[in-house]
């Protein structure tokens, strides 16, 4: 009997010891190959599929946001480093390579919520408000697809570093590094691109890194900034995606998403990746309405005809 207990003790005691290991791994880092059983909060428009698929937005509405946050608060502050690694996509209604609505951020915020955050040029991020407020301590890299007067320096799509305002201390136009040379990434084309983000705690160093899936990591990264980032940090910080649209509807994609605390974020397995949804050029959207009017004239003619006799 006693030793059933004790038995029954000795199990409980394991069992405990491997759930608070569990717990802490899960504190340094997660791997997401495909976000299906993700450990995430999302709230406006978004929408993770049976295949893994995350979509922030979608063809639905013109003023769409969407946001995912991992659902468990991180300590970042301090002398703390992190990497991040994930796969985007981003498909607009007109087809490859044409306007799309706004862009998409990966975000490290003291909440897993960006209240009063708008769509359009504020890519779910802030508002008139809020936007450029110390008060925000938010953190953002963005894959913006449309130049607006107003935050940009970089006409055109940029990627850029955000430090709680969409007037980016960094941007440049997307683009990798092979052998020395640099070559464009069209962010809007509807394919698969995989972005680094890494920050040296002991450094004090940020950089992002671009380059399209199924090509190695660039060893040159193509925006870096050295700024204390403790110094914009709460002691709880959640990390995540935003997106928003504003007059052409656009699919926000995520295919995949790595985190890690003091370490190199793991590999993502690509060959996993759940696919986009094939496009349509933009006039294959045109064909359909042009067939209908063609058939509805014909119709209204026909029946004039028919009517004369």
């Amino acid at each position: 009997m006693m030793r059933t207990i004790y038995f029954k003790v000795y199990i409980l005691f394991v069992l405990l010891l491997i759930d608070k290991n569990l717990a802490a791994d899960s504190e340094q880092g997660f791997t997401y190959n495909g976000m299906k059983d993700a450990f995430v909060t999302r709230d406006g428009a978004a929408r993770i599929s049976e295949n893994g698929l995350l979509r922030l937005t979608d063809l639905s509405d013109k003023y769409e946001t969407g946001h995912v946050f991992y659902s468990r608060p991180l300590k970042l502050k301090g002398n703390v480093s992190f990497a991040t690694t994930f796969v985007f996509a981003i498909a607009s209604e007109l087809g490859a390579n044409k306007l799309s609505g706004q862009g998409m951020a990966f975000v490290i915020a003291p909440q897993r919520a960006l209240p009063g955050a708008l769509p359009n040029q504020y890519l779910g991020l802030f508002n008139e408000t809020s936007n450029g407020q110390s008060s925000n301590n938010v953190l953002a890299v963005e894959i913006d697809t449309v130049y607006n007067i107003e935050f940009d320096t970089v006409e055109g799509p940029h990627v850029g570093i955000d430090v709680n305002s969409l007037k980016s201390v960094s941007s440049t136009a997307p683009a990798y590094y092979v052998n020395g040379e640099t070559k464009q990434i069209n962010v809007n084309s509807g394919e698969p691109v995989q972005v680094w983000v890494e920050y040296d705690g002991i450094d004090k160093k940020l950089t992002v890194t671009l380059a399209p899936v199924n090509t190695f990591k660039p060893d040159t990264p193509l925006l870096s900034l050295s700024k204390d980032l403790s110094t914009i940090f709460a002691e709880d910080m959640y990390v995540g995606f935003a997106a928003s649209t504003q007059t052409v509807p656009t699919y926000h994609y995520v295919l995949g998403w790595s985190f890690q605390i003091n370490g190199v974020a793991n590999a993502l397995n690509l060959t996993s990746l759940p696919t986009v949804p094939p496009q349509s050029s933009g006039s294959q959207h045109t064909k359909p309405n042009l067939l209908l009017i063609l058939l509805a004239t014909l119709g209204y003619i026909f029946a004039l005809v028919l009517l004369m006799f």
